[in-house]
């Protein structure tokens, strides 16, 4: 069963993939390239309330045999030369049609299938193998692309869904339908969007999934534009369009952990990252020594080019994200936050969602730290390299929040001042009072020192810096009458 999903799903990404370019490289035009792939996700408007109870009317195996036998005839004909494009359009958008059936059918007979503890293993997999299938697809269509030609590709999107098919029949066991359709069914398919109608939370959900949708879908859908306008090839779009499903199957583990073991567990990633990066010249644009520089920066008309003026730049950002997490942290998220970071149990126990928590949690750090990382890049240090993100820097980022004080903004503050100007002022300190140390000597030093003062402060005070802060503050405010 898995293995027939797994197939059925590569070739709807391959299927995207191998039309957005055909169609871009036939008019060259990105709204229709953009169209071609917004015309994957619109049939399930239709789709989803009329053809999902399929699977309940219809043996379920039937079901899928038959949604993969008409998508694979489909798919051949798009794969026919001299078919215009609105042609290719359409018979893409039927193709999309038969996805909603499919997968509510699926669904219903893994329902069938598995039972207590191993439904819930099963649905877990099902998930991850959605994911997998959009890297598959998205990665292998790219590659695909470059060596078969589109209409090779829509060939090989067809075959998929044929052995999906014969999987299907020969391997998965034939099942009655449980109960007879009646007459006034047709008609339920009305009360989903009743019952959002007349509820506000409800509304408000469904718009905010709308919204999320657009914006994950409207990168995917202008990569091909994007890559083919810098000169870039199929296997280029492949890796673009992959991209967002990659870091969601790299971040699903870390939602099994907590505390500093997920913070850890973020760095695992680096190692993939530097690996790509140093052995894909797609990552820095072909350049042959592995870097990329930044001539010149200018911001409404303004150039960026003195110290000062970069400072200025890096500084307004500072201000903004800072704004912004302070915000955050005092809103209902910032809850859900720390709720999930002091105990997950109870917060899971009072109605937080712990996967979602965390999620947001590592959506918004994710953006924050991806800005600082341009900002370091571009703005700093003038190119960007692999070298420049080496793990001595993640290391030093996760020591700023230990020493600075979990879930303290301020604490974040502290921890850097502490990482980035002690160890300037533990140099400097021989040279200003006149102790004779040769440059090695004072090198070791400040090592030394520095380390010391690390395991010093977590060990008097595991909050961090913050919570000597607070407390320095609290007796200040109390002084000279403590009582």
């Amino acid at each position: 069963m898995f293995t027939a999903r797994l197939l059925s799903r590569i070739g709807d990404h391959l299927a995207k993939v191998a039309i957005a370019i055909l169609v871009y490289d036939r008019t060259g035009s990105t709204a229709l390239a953009a169209t071609t792939y917004a015309l994957t996700f619109l049939p399930w408007l239709v789709g989803t309330p009329l053809l999902s109870a399929v699977g309940d009317r219809f043996p379920r195996r039937s079901v899928l045999v038959w949604c993969d036998v008409i998508r694979a005839l489909l798919v051949l004909a798009m794969a026919l030369p001299g078919l215009p494009t609105v042609g290719l359009l359409g018979l893409l958008g039927v193709v999309s049609l038969l996805a909603p059936p499919s997968d509510s059918t699926w669904s219903a007979l893994l329902a069938d299938v598995l039972s207590g503890d191993r439904y819930v293993v099963g649905s877990a997999l099902s998930n991850v193998s959605s994911q997998l299938a959009q890297v598959v697809g998205f990665s292998l269509g790219g590659l695909l692309v470059a060596l078969l030609r589109p209409r090779g590709v829509l060939v090989f999107d067809a075959a998929t869904f044929l052995v999906s098919a014969l999987l299907l029949r020969g391997l998965v066991q034939a099942r009655p339908v449980e109960a007879a359709a009646h007459a006034g069914d047709h008609g339920r398919w009305r009360e989903g969007p009743r019952l959002v109608a007349r509820e506000p939370i409800l509304r408000f959900l469904v718009l905010l999934a709308w919204v999320t949708a657009a914006f994950a879908i409207a990168p995917e859908g202008l990569a091909v534009a994007v890559v083919r306008q810098h000169g870039g090839s199929a296997v280029d779009v492949g890796l673009l369009t992959a991209a967002q499903p990659i870091g969601v199957v790299v971040g699903m583990p870390s939602l099994r952990i907590k505390g500093l073991y997920l913070a850890v567990a973020t760095l695992a990633a680096q190692f993939f990252v530097d690996w790509a990066v140093l052995r894909i010249p797609y990552f820095t644009n072909n350049s042959s020594s592995g870097s990329v520089s930044v001539p010149s920066l200018s911001v409404a008309g303004l150039s960026i080019d003195s110290p000062a003026r970069k400072y200025l730049f890096c500084l307004a950002f500072l201000c903004v994200f800072a704004l912004l997490a302070k915000n955050l942290v005092r809103g209902h998220i910032g809850r859900e936050w720390m709720a999930i970071r002091d105990m997950d149990v109870a917060a899971e126990v009072i109605g937080i969602r712990p996967v979602y928590a965390k999620l947001t949690a590592f959506a918004v750090s994710s953006f924050i730290v991806g800005v600082s990382g341009g900002l370091w890049a571009f703005v700093y240090l003038g190119s960007w390299e692999p070298a420049a993100f080496s793990i001595d820097r993640s290391f030093q980022l996760l020591f700023m929040v230990i020493i600075g004080g979990l879930g303290s903004i301020m604490g974040s503050f502290f921890g850097a001042a502490f990482i980035v100007v002690l160890p300037i002022l533990l140099d400097n300190m021989p040279q200003w009072f006149g102790i004779p140390l040769d440059t090695a000597m004072a090198s070791h030093l400040t090592f030394m020192i520095f380390g010391t003062l690390i395991v010093f402060f977590l060990i008097v005070e595991p909050l961090g810096l913050a919570r000597l802060w607070s407390t320095a503050k609290e007796k200040l405010r109390l002084w000279p009458f403590p009582h």
